[in-house]
């Protein structure tokens, strides 16, 4: 058999694995798969929405406000998203945003499922970020 074909064989069976587990952690209450709350899964995506903040600040832009939104989209599925507004310094508003793709509500923590289920949308409110500083050695 070609290296070729071995290849796709070995992935077709790692995407015939990837969705049987998904099947069965679905099935099985989620076994599989570890479970987090809306407030570690917004706290997760923290790091990445600042990554995305820091050059437009460090362009001249002020940041003005922000919000990190979790999002029912259906009864077993929720999504999170972010709108981040900034004044450009001709005094224009300026908005960065962006939507993550679709996560199964089994993801979350029963309480925080039963929470996103009732409430429809949860917001977390998005701060500026402080800039990283790397430190130097002095010699």
């Amino acid at each position: 058999m070609a290296i070729e074909k071995k290849m796709e064989v070995a992935a077709d069976i790692g995407k015939a694995t990837e969705s049987i587990v998904k099947d069965m952690a679905e099935m099985f209450g989620n076994v599989f798969i570890p479970q987090i709350s809306l407030d570690e899964f917004a706290h997760r995506a923290s790091d990445a929405i600042d990554n995305k903040m820091l050059p437009v600040i460090q362009d001249g832009n002020e940041f003005i406000d922000g919000r990190y939104k979790l999002e029912l989209v259906a009864n077993n599925s929720f999504r999170s998203s972010f709108e981040i507004y900034f004044k450009n310094t001709d005094g224009e508003i300026m908005e960065m945003s962006g939507e993550s793709k679709i996560f199964s509500l089994n993801r979350l923590k029963e309480e925080d499922r039963q929470e996103l289920s009732l409430k429809k949308e949860i917001s977390y409110e998005v701060h500026e970020p402080q800039a990283k500083v790397t430190r130097t050695p002095v010699d």
